[in-house]
């Protein structure tokens, strides 16, 4: 029955083969992957990595395949990928409002803390993590600010700057404790003489 089985399955020295050939089409392709940096931004390194991994496997089974199985295998993916729909994976807008509404709930977190805490003020650092997405195509700084050196904490700025606007997201963002947050579209921290957020 095993040998039977044997029979079917290509020798050893092919899957040897398949498994190199792949390998060296999974690190170019990772490697191209990683040196696009807006590719990278937008995607992240987990994407990247799951897509060589499949893109390995394909191939791995490509080089298995006799040339009946390749040419099956090939009119199946590509009738796949013309099956899939266009979809925009990434839109600034969208990204832009999300940098937006977590200045906005993170300037409630930090206010929550100062309204707690009338002594200290406001707290030194941010009381709760930023999101990963945001963190992905925004670079957050937290400014706790004092008007009176002596007195507490009672200003702060939270601002979001771009990591790579060529990649898309063209405005910074500015959160005070007023609750208001500015933007600006030159590539620095907004401030309050910008353009306000309504």
């Amino acid at each position: 029955m095993l040998s039977n089985l044997t029979k079917y399955l290509p020798p050893r020295s092919t899957w040897a083969w398949a498994c190199v050939w792949s390998t060296a089409f999974a690190v170019i392709l990772v490697r191209v992957l990683h040196s696009e940096r807006c590719f990278r931004t937008l995607h992240g390194s987990a994407y990247i990595w799951c897509t060589s991994l499949f893109l390995w496997f394909l191939l791995c089974l490509f080089f298995l395949l006799p040339n009946r199985g390749r040419l099956i295998l090939a009119v199946c993916l590509a009738l796949f990928l013309l099956g899939l729909p266009h979809v925009d994976t990434f839109q600034p807008a969208a990204t832009e409002t999300s940098a937006v509404v977590e200045l906005r709930s993170l300037t409630d977190a930090v206010q929550k803390v100062g309204a707690e805490n009338p002594r200290q003020g406001y707290p030194n650092a941010l009381p709760k993590l930023p999101s990963k997405y945001v963190l992905r195509f925004y670079e957050l700084k937290y400014k706790p600010l004092k008007t009176n050196s002596a007195g507490p904490v009672d200003e702060f700025l939270i601002e979001a700057i771009p990591l790579r606007p060529e990649c898309g997201c063209l405005r910074s963002f500015t959160a005070a404790e007023d609750g208001q947050i500015y933007s600006t579209r030159e590539y620095r921290a907004a401030t309050k003489v910008d353009a306000r957020i309504d």
